[in-house]
């Protein structure tokens, strides 16, 4: 039998049934438990932490690390992430050097946008939506050691599922960027609407004149937004990535799917005005995006479409 979709239609307020976000398991979790876990077998410790508020601060800190210095103090390092939205024939184009001749560029103009001390460092390669969401904590880490010298570079071994998505509909991506500072954490730039225009103009030509090297490109320039810190970035990137698909496909419901391992994984499905492509899922993790995160991105598409679950008469 034909799963039923929803009349596309907008929706009447944006407003997030409180079951429809309701995980199973969700109690209090003292926070120190929770922070004792970033650096103490964080993938067992996650598995087995059901979802909760705590995620929240979880999120703001797996992307954060903070080492001695050999002179003194601490080297205070935290990932950051550049969103990107690419057409979809850019979606086989996903070798490590991909960004190689952009990476030197966006150091560059990156350096002016954020206006600080801070060191950037910028990772090799075009990461999709779905590899992030298929990461451990660990693997979060690891890119941390590398900007702090405490790990080298290793192969990242994961399993994704590819979105399946109409062809008008373009892709999620990022690019990973650590930025360091001696004694203080990396702060989040307030640039002006000059700067910021001109940092997102500069990284989207540059990756579109890498990739059109590589047989990619064909379309218009990808559209980038501002760096933010990993958490914030996610949350950015998913909300701006879900109003191109709406706006040039019609998302007409959605489900939200808790999964029980990991426990902090819930499965998004789309339902989507296409004829060749009518449903469509994607994960996201709550260590990631936080239980703040997931409302925003529920609140996003509560003004699209009505919640699959909830019936209107």
């Amino acid at each position: 039998m034909p799963a039923l979709i929803p009349q596309k239609q907008p929706a009447m307020a944006l407003e997030v049934p409180d079951d429809a976000i309701q995980l199973p398991g969700s109690h209090d979790l003292p926070f120190a438990d929770l922070l004792d876990a970033l650096d103490d077998d964080l993938r067992s410790e996650l598995t087995r932490r059901p979802a909760g508020p705590e995620y929240d601060l979880f999120a703001r800190m797996v992307a954060r690390m903070q080492v001695p210095s050999p002179v003194g103090g601490n080297i205070c390092a935290e990932l950051f992430l550049l969103p990107i939205l690419f057409s979809h024939n850019e979606i086989e184009l996903d070798s490590p050097d991909v960004c190689f001749e952009a990476a030197a560029l966006l150091r560059q103009t990156l350096a002016s946008w954020f206006g600080d001390s801070g060191r950037n460092i910028v990772f090799e390669g075009i990461y999709w939506l779905e590899w992030l969401m298929a990461w451990q904590p660990d693997i979060l880490r690891r890119h941390l050691g590398r900007a702090v010298g405490q790990s080298a570079r290793a192969a990242v071994q994961f399993q994704a599922s590819s979105i399946a998505l109409p062809a008008a509909a373009p892709r999620l991506s990022f690019v990973i960027l650590a930025r360091t500072r001696f004694r203080d954490w990396p702060r989040s730039a307030i640039p002006e609407a000059g700067e910021d225009a001109r940092l997102r103009s500069i990284a989207s030509q540059a990756l579109h004149f890498s990739r059109s090297a590589r047989g990619g490109g064909k379309d218009r320039a990808p559209v980038v937004l501002s760096p933010a810190p990993w958490r914030l970035a996610l949350i950015a990137g998913l909300r701006n990535w879900l109003d191109a698909v709406h706006s040039r496909t019609g998302i007409v419901g959605w489900t939200l799917e808790p999964q029980a391992h990991p426990r902090d994984q819930v499965v998004l499905r789309l339902w989507l005005d296409d004829a060749d492509v009518s449903q469509t899922r994607f994960s996201l993790r709550l260590y990631q995006i936080g239980m703040t995160g997931l409302r925003e991105v529920l609140l996003c598409l509560a003004g699209y479409a009505p919640c699959v679950d909830q019936r209107s008469d």
